[in-house]
């Protein structure tokens, strides 16, 4: 078939000339020329990634552009610049932590704990006391009479003398005579109480089980 087509002395043309030489008969049809301005010609036209990209390019670089006018007006406003200096421009301050003596450092520690409990101490002190000057009230206390007290006398003599009984019992591993002089101290103890005011008896009566 190429022998065939040389001999004739034509060939057929690649089909991409083809596709150029219908696109110039369809522009052979296209008069129209619009008035476009000097500056307008002078832009480079745009090209097939433009038109298939939707001008992303272009926006991106726009954007980029407009950040950087941003940030370059938000520098102009900011004034303040810090003074920095270097351990050498203060030689006569000392770092509170010495690796060579960590001792000391914890003992201030310690000292300044100690210091804030005493001062929390005598806050609470204070509340306290602010606290007991607002406690106004006073219980109305009625005082025992005569007779429950000489029964309470009674009552804890009676049991007195029953533990020492028991008491020298078990220590002399049988009965054993009752210290009559203890007895007596005891009764005269309750003798000088009977004096008292059954007001003041009420808190100086001993509880069972308890010397006088």
């Amino acid at each position: 078939q190429g022998e065939a087509s040389t001999l004739n002395g034509s060939s057929s043309p690649p089909p991409q000339d083809r596709r150029v030489r219908t696109i110039m008969e369809m522009y052979k049809e296209c008069t129209f020329q619009p008035q476009i301005t000097r500056k307008a010609a002078a832009l480079p036209s745009r090209q097939l990634e433009d038109f298939v990209e939707g001008g992303r390019a272009r926006r991106e670089e726009w954007r980029q552009q407009q950040q950087a006018l941003k940030e370059m007006r938000e520098a102009e406003d900011l004034t303040f610049k810090p003074s920095t200096f270097t351990k050498d421009a203060y030689p006569h301050i000392r770092p509170r932590i010495n690796l060579r003596n960590p001792d000391a450092y914890l003992a201030l520690v310690a000292d300044k704990r100690k210091q804030r409990e005493a001062l929390r101490a005598e806050l609470y002190n204070e509340r306290e006391a602010r606290e007991l000057q607002q406690c106004t009230f006073k219980p109305q206390t009625t005082p025992l009479p005569a007779y429950l007290i000489r029964r309470l006398q009674e009552q804890h003599l009676e049991q007195l003398q029953a533990d020492q009984a028991l008491a020298w019992e078990e220590s002399s591993g049988g009965l054993a005579d009752i210290d009559y002089d203890a007895v007596k101290g005891t009764e005269a103890y309750y003798v000088d109480m009977a004096h008292e005011s059954p007001h003041d008896f009420r808190h100086s009566v001993p509880t069972a089980g308890s010397a006088p």
